[in-house]
């Protein structure tokens, strides 16, 4: 099954190439579309990392993966904006 996934991001890569190249501005809108997607993903729909300590209190510990997909939300987010605004621009 692996295989069929690897095959469809390579489609879904090539598409996604010419989405940018003919349609930049649909490209910028499913960047943040995918930002936000990851945002969600990682703050609402996954509990927070915590760490229970002997003392019985929690504290709110971020993990590497938590700041990856932080900057990884913004900057798609970012980008699909940047893309949005050069298509404008363009015309």
């Amino acid at each position: 099954m692996g295989f069929v996934w690897f095959i469809l991001a390579i489609i879904a890569a090539l598409f996604f190439y010419w989405l940018r190249d003919n349609h930049r501005t649909w490209y910028g809108f499913s960047e943040i579309i995918v930002g936000i997607a990851i945002l969600f993903v990682d703050f609402v729909a996954t509990p927070p990392n915590t760490l229970i300590t002997g003392e019985s209190y929690s504290t709110w510990l971020p993990t590497a993966t938590t700041l990856i997909a932080l900057f990884t939300g913004i900057y798609a987010i970012v980008r699909g904006i940047d893309n949005i605004i050069g298509e404008i621009r363009k015309q």
